[in-house]
């Protein structure tokens, strides 16, 4: 492969959300595209790698926190800090056949020795082809503790053209102060976003689970500890 260097490949991490190594590489019909960590000249952020499968040449762009990120991110710090002892979180990354990428963060706040994990806000940082910052979209969400992702799943639509992510937030209802859990789902077509919040109910002894489904569709397996049997229904989604 020409034009990277062995020191460039060493700088190049892998990319973890916390829960396990994200699946950071993707194979089209020209080329292979990959998504790191990058610590070059001790500038922390992300970088892209894009092989030509004709020519092997080889694309390495990289993208700051700061300042190529922290422009569209109010207080973010050079390593990816935001405020209040929170990070912004990897959670999945998305590739696009013009060689684009989206990258979902989630503000995290590690367990201390007298606080529980704290996850609030999605981040959702758009690039172009060239790994340059086409926009930022921030999903605000209620603060949950103890957990360490209200972010779900995602999947590819329209043949790996756009994608759909999905995050759970439990909201106070404005007149029982209750806490509801509320499913978001997020498209992004044709680099646009549409969100759709669907109310889950839940009762006592009563659950419901989404899981991922083929393209297009969400499964929700409903779960009452009172009946012999669970159910499972597959929904279409709107988009």
């Amino acid at each position: 492969m020409t034009g990277l260097s062995p020191e460039t490949i060493y700088n190049i991490d892998v990319l973890n959300s916390g829960g396990g190594r994200i699946d950071n590489d993707k194979t089209f019909d020209d080329k292979v595209v990959y998504l790191g960590r990058n610590y070059e000249k001790g500038d922390k952020g992300f970088a892209r790698l894009m092989l030509d499968k004709s020519s092997y040449n080889v694309d390495l762009k990289t993208l700051s926190y700061k300042p190529d990120l922290s422009n569209h991110i109010p207080k973010l710090s050079a390593d990816g800090g935001v405020e209040n002892g929170y990070y912004l979180q990897t959670k999945d990354v998305y590739f696009m056949s013009d060689g684009s990428v989206g990258i979902l963060s989630e503000k995290f706040k590690p367990a201390g020795q007298y606080n529980a994990p704290k996850t609030t806000d999605l981040v959702y940082i758009n690039t172009d082809k060239n790994f340059k910052v086409k926009d930022v979209q921030v999903f605000e969400k209620e603060k949950s503790k103890w957990v360490n992702s209200d972010y779900l799943f995602s999947q590819y639509l329209n043949e790996g053209k756009d994608v759909v992510f999905f995050f759970r937030d439990y909201q106070k209802d404005q007149v029982t102060k209750e806490k509801k859990w509320n499913l978001f789902i997020n498209t992004i077509i044709d680099g646009k976003f549409k969100q759709e919040v669907v109310p889950i109910s839940e009762k006592d002894n009563y659950s419901v689970t989404p899981y991922v489904a083929k393209e297009g569709y969400i499964l929700l397996r409903e779960y009452n500890e009172k009946e012999k049997f669970n159910k499972v229904r597959l929904e279409r989604l709107n988009y």
